[in-house]
């Protein structure tokens, strides 16, 4: 009962906002998040050996004109380990290794982004919009086990554990807006998120740094209410 008066009342609120002729929106979405290099390369050093992963966020805005608001993001974005490729690079590179598996959770990121957006109507139902946000960016890299077979001998297994980071991020944004109703719409973006962070392991020698560029597009598609 309580869900369908919540309902009713958001229906009723989307219908005379929309009598106001106001572009101002809250959407969920769901999408690919896509690591680009050097995020995405399979090097040892500089790179991560991340693929295309899920992307989930939140996106609102209120317009203050008919062009121009404000609002805000925030969004999950994981991107799985090519783990054949980054067990072959760790055998090439140890002279002593002669075969590896590895186990590996997904890079975690996290974004939450406030700043300007802008709309602009194309058609009847159709409208581009464009975006400029900023805010904090938190990474994660990932928990990884380790099974080595060496030559002679070696540990059974060991593990790096993950390490964590957060930096401010300016986030770009374009996409396209398709009114199915007075009260709903579908939206498709495409955004970019790149930041150079800073990674503590541990080690026996202590705390080891490593710089990693996170840098990905997402290409995400959702459904707005319209306010």
């Amino acid at each position: 009962m309580r869900t369908r008066i919540l309902f009713i009342l958001m229906i009723s609120l989307c219908m005379q906002s929309f009598a106001q002729h106001t572009n101002s929106f809250i959407s969920l979405r769901s999408g690919v998040s896509i690591p680009l290099k050097p995020y995405s390369s399979h090097n040892l050093e500089k790179g991560s050996f991340t693929q295309p992963g899920l992307n989930v966020s939140i996106d609102g805005a209120w317009f203050f004109a008919t062009h121009f608001g404000v609002g805000g993001q925030a969004g999950l974005h994981l991107h799985p380990v090519n783990v054949s490729a980054l067990a072959k690079a760790k055998v090439e590179a140890d002279p002593f290794l002669s075969d590896l598996t590895i186990r590996s959770d997904p890079f975690r990121v996290i974004n939450a982004t406030l700043g300007f957006y802008a709309q602009w109507d194309m058609g009847k139902n159709f409208s581009v919009n464009a975006k400029l946000l900023g805010g904090i960016l938190w990474a994660n890299t990932a928990y990884q086990l380790y099974k080595p077979t060496y030559f002679l001998t070696g540990p059974d297994y060991y593990e790096i554990t993950t390490a964590k980071d957060h930096k401010f991020v300016i986030e770009p944004g374009i996409g396209l807006t398709y009114k199915i109703s007075s009260c709903f719409a579908l939206k498709a973006d495409v955004e970019l998120l790149s930041r150079t962070m800073k990674f503590g392991f541990k080690t026996w020698e202590g705390i080891r740094y490593d710089l990693k560029h996170i840098s990905f597009v997402n290409t995400v598609i959702g459904v707005a209410i319209l306010l």
